[in-house]
């Protein structure tokens, strides 16, 4: 099937979806009400643990700062998981996601309306963590390197995470639940490949299994872009070998989503599980 979109239905669609979003899970549902109480909890989990194995060699700004940045990816990869990747997963037990094909509108259109929820959001995630670490640690010691490192390093981390969510929709799709892979990538990856602390002070053999993996560049080029911390090798080949990966694994991601689509349109979509 051929999809084709103009431009005005386009931006109707994405509108459509922003408003849709908004009315029925954030001020119906009181998801914006239980999301900021989930944010609470999880912040706290998240850095008490940090401070309690934190080096003594690091004064408390190093160590906020390491926290921060590592609440910055972490965002962006559930950011992936829940607010993209798992979007597939409603659009089909609610019947979207036929209705999308059916009227020959590409499923991907769905995306853009969830992009200014999906910024705002993380907007408000960054400024409770910069207040919630602030508080039980220290003030974040954010020293900006260069802006043109900072555009780069945030572009390399959406095109990462952006590859991670149409691969974890094509496998909602073909396989009914995406759980593996998303405790791999969600939790697992980004603590293994130098998500939460620079590669630096990982052990050798887990600095060379997390540099395979195009995971790894974004967070180095994030925090030598903030400050928080020097690569473990050059800045150019950071930025140059990252984007080589993150331009394969789009194209790969990319092309896995079509052949799950087109699978599905021959064998229907599998039962989606809860989890």
């Amino acid at each position: 099937m051929r999809f084709q979109t103009s431009i005005n239905e386009f931006v109707r669609c994405a509108v459509s979806t922003l408003r849709a979003y908004a009315i029925s899970d954030l001020i119906r549902s009181k998801g914006l009400l239980f999301s900021f109480m989930g944010i609470a909890m999880w912040l706290i989990l998240f850095i008490l643990p940090l401070i309690f194995f934190a080096g003594e060699g690091y004064d408390k700004s190093t160590v906020a700062t390491f926290i921060f940045s590592g609440l910055i990816v972490f965002n962006l990869y559930m950011v992936g998981t829940w607010d993209l990747g798992w979007e597939v997963r409603l659009l089909i037990n609610q019947g979207i996601m036929e209705y999308l094909i059916l009227t020959g509108r590409n499923p991907l259109i769905i995306y853009f309306g969830l992009i200014p929820l999906t910024i705002i959001w993380i907007g408000i995630v960054l400024a409770i963590g910069y207040w919630a670490v602030t508080l039980f640690v220290a003030p974040p010691r954010i020293v900006i390197v260069g802006f043109s490192e900072l555009i780069l390093a945030s572009i390399l981390l959406i095109l990462v995470i952006l590859s991670y969510a149409l691969v974890l929709a094509s496998i909602t799709m073909t396989a009914g639940t995406p759980r593996f892979i998303m405790e791999l990538v969600s939790w697992i990856l980004p603590i293994a490949t130098g998500g939460f602390t620079p590669l630096s002070s990982l052990p050798s053999f887990l600095k060379v299994a997390a540099l395979i993996t195009p995971f790894s560049y974004p967070a180095e080029a994030l925090r030598y872009s903030i400050g928080a911390s020097d690569p473990v090798m050059s800045p150019h080949l950071i930025f140059m070998i990252g984007y080589l990966y993150a331009i394969l694994f789009l194209i790969s991601a990319l092309i896995i989503f079509k052949i799950s689509l087109n699978k599905a349109l021959k064998e229907g979509f599998k039962t989606v599980a809860s989890w």
